[in-house]
């Protein structure tokens, strides 16, 4: 769950680990459930773009330019 400065949030499955922003878009390590790739354009009504499916558990991500980094339980994946 996203929790967002005026008191909106978006429903997601599984636990948020970590979350990163772009412009207007946001991501969110979510464990088993993957990367949600989230559209925070509208501050108050953010709306789930994509999950990205991963094969273990989604902790920690890094984006740098056009790559996002998951670490991802004993594996590292790169998405551009």
């Amino acid at each position: 769950m996203i929790h967002f400065h005026a008191g909106f949030r978006l429903n997601t499955p599984g636990n948020g680990y970590e979350v990163v922003v772009n412009n207007n878009t946001a991501y969110m390590a979510s464990a088993g459930a993957g990367v949600h790739v989230i559209d925070v354009k509208d501050k108050s009504n953010p709306y789930l773009v994509r999950t990205i499916d991963t094969p273990g558990g989604a902790q920690s991500l890094i984006l740098e330019k056009d790559y996002l980094y998951i670490a991802d339980g004993t594996s590292l994946i790169i998405i551009k």
